[in-house]
């Protein structure tokens, strides 16, 4: 097993994309984590540089909690299709809101899954903090 060591770019947002890329990799970090901006133009001035600094990396996918469902699944199918496009280690999911009823966090956890099997990106799901609640979805 190889142990790759990443570095969030939460926290760091004061950063441009560049200056944080070079820091991590003249720190020694083997990639990254973080989440991608809605603007196309910036998404691929990230991949650029990810390609230019030879960094692995993993995707933050989160959605607000102020819209209502049916809003939340269309910019959450977005996202989710917009980061395994990009091709990353795998897509870290804050997945679901807590408050959500168990019938539509399943739905989006099985839009999740068909993502990521037409992608082959895994897609891990975080359920804590206001997200899906992991009990409710035993």
């Amino acid at each position: 097993m190889k142990i790759l060591y990443l570095v969030p770019y939460w926290g760091s947002e004061r950063l441009s994309a560049e200056a944080f890329l070079s820091r991590a990799k003249r720190s020694g970090f083997d990639g990254v984590e973080l989440s991608l901006p809605a603007d196309p133009t910036q998404r691929e001035q990230w991949s650029a540089l990810l390609r230019q600094f030879k960094l692995s990396f993993v995707i933050e996918q989160c959605e607000s909690a102020d819209e209502g469902t049916a809003d939340y699944v269309g910019k959450f199918e977005s996202a989710l299709r917009h980061a395994v496009a990009m091709r990353p280690l795998f897509v870290n999911s804050h997945t679901g809101k807590d408050h959500f009823t168990f019938e539509e966090n399943s739905r989006l956890l099985r839009l999740a899954a068909l993502i990521e099997q037409q992608s082959g990106v895994s897609i891990k799901h975080e359920t804590h903090r206001g997200r899906a609640a992991s009990q409710d979805l035993l």
